[in-house]
């Protein structure tokens, strides 16, 4: 709260269990190479984990392997923009994933929505994928490919 009063743009990222001075180096070095993408993967963020730096640098790898394999990663989401709701579906779901934990009251205020068109466009989600957004460990998948999703969108802006 006070870096964010001194400095608005300030962000942390938290790096715990790091036993030794390699671990260390290893996690500065994500963090130097990953917190841009980190950043535009999750836009609302502040705080950061390690994890979230090592997702950044797996997505930012798949991405480095070629549009086929970009392609192949994000093919699940882009169903939804053609399963006749335009990019509605495909927003909702990246907001509940990366942003909004699998909360439908958080992703409904971010996306200034009521809570049951959350749900709606989330059953409709559940309808072309074939299973519930947020299931484990078919969800893991998707959480890729939405994370690859905002990384690929920014480098179009």
């Amino acid at each position: 709260e006070c870096a964010a009063k001194s400095s608005p743009d300030a962000v942390i990222v938290r790096c715990s269990g790091l036993s030794n001075t390699t671990n260390c180096r290893r996690a500065y070095l994500l963090t130097l190479e990953n917190l841009e993408d980190a950043k535009c993967i999750f836009p609302h963020k502040r705080i950061f984990l390690l994890g979230e730096m090592e997702l950044a640098a797996a997505c930012r790898k798949r991405i480095s392997e070629g549009e086929a394999a970009a392609i192949d990663e994000t093919m699940p989401l882009f169903a939804l923009q053609s399963a006749g709701e335009g990019t509605e579906l495909l927003n909702t779901a990246c907001a509940y994933l990366l942003d909004c934990d699998g909360s439908v009251t958080r992703t409904a205020e971010l996306l200034h929505l009521h809570k049951n068109t959350i749900k709606y466009r989330l059953q409709r989600i559940s309808d072309t994928l074939g299973f519930r957004l947020g299931k484990m460990p078919e969800t893991i998948e998707l959480y890729y490919s939405a994370a690859i999703c905002r990384l690929l969108y920014k480098k179009q802006r």
